[in-house]
């Protein structure tokens, strides 16, 4: 068995003050190159969200699969906890009367907040020649099927893309073309 390789201009950080990378320079300085041979299995790990959260991966015909977590950069992981723990705790509020963890998971599933549509996956960014931020497992699509890319609406609430900013993740509505699915951990690319 090979052992993964593992790049050593790729620092390790503090989880918690991990600036968002601006370009894509930077954004190679800071996961590393996910061509390299042993950088997946060094690099991508799952993350699943706090208990008694449900996460669904979202397939093209609108059919749900359970899920135990999302494929993520490492470097990502605490983080993506968080930001999953803020949308359950912003849920949470917002649920009428007594807030049960089944009040709480049916509020997610009528707002599609629990559906995620792709993650980690190695490929050039749609219509171009560099990786996209998915293949540096720093990139996550939301509710494909009712936000797709081109459509400058979304039908996620405002506080869910709030949460990820707050936590340096950028949406993609206002990308030169609208991506309303789509939040990265990275600027500028």
């Amino acid at each position: 068995m090979r052992r993964p390789v593992r790049n050593p201009d790729v620092l390790p950080v503090d989880l918690d003050t991990l600036p968002t990378p601006n370009g894509f320079d930077q954004v190679v300085a800071t996961f590393g190159n996910p061509t390299d041979r042993g950088w997946a299995a060094a690099n991508i790990v799952k993350v699943s969200p706090i208990d008694p959260f449900l996460l669904f991966f979202q397939e093209d015909n609108n059919s749900l699969i359970p899920v135990s977590g999302i494929q993520i950069h490492r470097k990502l992981k605490d983080n993506l906890q968080s930001v999953l723990h803020e949308i359950w705790e912003a849920a949470k509020e917002r649920v009428n009367g007594t807030a049960t963890d089944a009040k709480v998971q049916r509020y997610l599933r009528e707002h599609r907040l629990d559906q995620h549509s792709g993650s980690f996956v190695i490929r050039n960014m749609r219509g171009g020649r560099r990786l996209s931020m998915h293949s540096f497992g720093i990139a996550i699509d939301w509710d494909a099927n009712n936000n797709p890319q081109g459509n400058p609406n979304s039908t996620l609430p405002d506080f869910w893309y709030e949460i990820w900013a707050k936590h340096g993740w950028i949406d993609g509505r206002h990308f030169r073309t609208p991506d309303p699915m789509h939040v990265q951990f990275a600027k500028g690319t």
